[in-house]
């Protein structure tokens, strides 16, 4: 097996611990593994299966390290799994402003600055969505 680590940029505010419980109680665990603070998961991307590892380097850094691991571990297979997590943990979206300007609500300000960091988590593709709302 081969394997490449690849760093992502994270928003300044993200908690990848509250994303990972999130995670954990999800009806999609299933297809999703946290073992130890890291976020495990197989992608098919080419005809070949990846598995794809994401941990938060640490609270005072920038990156989300990502190891994908596969018989052969090319670059633009390696770039479209960094596109997928960056998709699937909504990494790319600015909720710092949305997040400032309800903060000040009384019900909805007091969860935001309960849940700081959090950000939502999609389902890996079109297809696990629509399977998903056939089983729901």
């Amino acid at each position: 097996m081969r394997q490449k680590i690849i760093r992502i940029n994270k928003p300044s505010i993200y908690n990848f611990d509250l994303i990972l419980r999130y995670i954990k109680n999800s009806p999609s665990f299933v297809i999703e593994k946290v073992i130890e603070n890291t976020y495990c998961r197989a992608f098919i991307i080419g005809g070949r299966t990846y598995l794809v590892l994401v941990r938060d380097e640490g609270i005072d850094s920038k990156y989300l390290e990502v190891k994908v691991i596969g018989e052969e571990v090319k670059n633009n297979q390696v770039q479209l799994v960094k596109e997928k997590i960056i998709t699937i943990f909504c990494l790319e979206q600015d909720i710092n402003k949305a997040q400032k300007s309800i903060a000040n609500e009384s019900k909805i300000g007091k969860l935001i600055k309960m849940y700081e960091g959090f950000r939502p988590v999609l389902l890996g593709s079109v297809y696990e969505s629509i399977i998903w709302a056939i089983i729901g």
